[in-house]
């Protein structure tokens, strides 16, 4: 079975025409785009070749052969499902969808058939992650304190040290939600409602009951207000960041964005982990801005760094040095 969809950039009219065997005669291809251009005959040439068949305008559901883009530029066929033999024969329905936010609109295909769905970590929705507060970290005091190390051997040591503290370690479990492909997060209930008075008059237009500027005008309205929703989305999170006064503060940021759980544990680095005993251990390193500061520093701030830390250094020993000869 054989299946491709996609924009081919490529007008064939109404050629693709199937010989239907049953009839023994040649049924036209039903298409609203009438032009054919240089790419649609290379097109057709290649798709004759292998014997394949155009579903646009040939199955059910796109009896008419719908126009599939809708832009600036005019109407045109130029997206197409083009299938052979044993696709066609499992195939139910084509449809040319809607969608506002693109010129090109997608295509819709129905197979029959059994499929099997995949399971796994695309479907899970609970994790496990390493609670990394201070309640959870006063606990680990008192974990800590009972931990025992057994064996003679370091491997052996290693293990029950590692054993005792994952026996420590406090976790808690939760949901993840997982964005949607194409999912947005500054879209909400305006959007939402513009959308669906784009799309009606876009059904309206393709059903001629309804001029086509009405539903180019509503598109244009509902892109500039998507373009607006998307920009203020990005000033309130560039303004977060530029209110974060620590490197933490910045990455708590960074992974809400990306949608990660932070500090779960399979991700939990070297540094993480150091960070993590200093504090537990109280220690004082410095902060860890002041660190990444000194190594962002450039190269040229580095030599200058260095040539007056030689200075320095070398008026101390002829001080001392003059000290000494007197």
């Amino acid at each position: 079975m054989l299946c491709i969809g996609g924009d081919f950039n490529a007008r064939i009219g109404k050629e693709g025409k199937r010989y239907e065997e049953s009839e023994e005669k040649e049924r036209w291809r039903n298409s609203r785009d009438k032009e054919v251009n240089r790419e649609g005959k290379e097109l057709l040439s290649l798709i004759e070749d292998r014997g394949w068949e155009v579903g646009n305008g040939n199955l059910r559901g796109d009896e008419r052969g719908e126009f599939t883009y809708t832009g600036g530029r005019g109407d045109s066929v130029i997206d197409y499902v083009i299938v052979n033999q044993g696709a066609w024969d499992r195939i139910e329905k084509l449809t040319v969808g809607k969608r506002v936010e693109s010129d090109h609109q997608p295509l819709e295909v129905e197979v029959r058939g059994e499929f099997r769905r995949e399971t796994g970590r695309a479907q899970e929705g609970i994790k496990d992650i390493v609670q990394w507060n201070e309640e959870s970290i006063e606990k680990y005091k008192k974990k800590e304190r009972e931990i025992t190390i057994e064996g003679k051997k370091v491997e052996e040591m290693w293990k029950s040290l590692k054993a005792g503290i994952e026996e420590c370690i406090v976790r808690k479990r939760i949901r993840v939600r997982r964005k949607k492909i194409g999912e947005k997060d500054w879209w909400d209930a305006e959007c939402k409602r513009r959308e669906k008075q784009v799309k009606k008059a876009y059904s309206r237009w393709r059903e001629k009951k309804e001029e086509k500027g009405r539903y180019q005008l509503l598109r244009r309205e509902f892109r500039e207000l998507c373009r607006r929703k998307e920009e203020e989305r990005k000033e309130k999170l560039e303004e977060e960041v530029r209110n974060c006064r620590t490197e933490t503060q910045i990455w708590k940021i960074i992974n809400k964005e990306r949608k990660r759980v932070i500090l779960s544990q399979e991700n939990i680095n070297m540094g993480e982990w150091k960070n993590y005993f200093q504090l537990l251990l109280e220690g004082n390193e410095k902060d860890n801005r002041e660190v990444a500061e000194k190594r962002n520093l450039d190269g040229d701030q580095e030599e200058e760094l260095r040539d007056d830390e030689i200075e320095k250094q070398i008026k101390k020993d002829e001080k001392e040095e003059s000290g000494r000869s007197r």
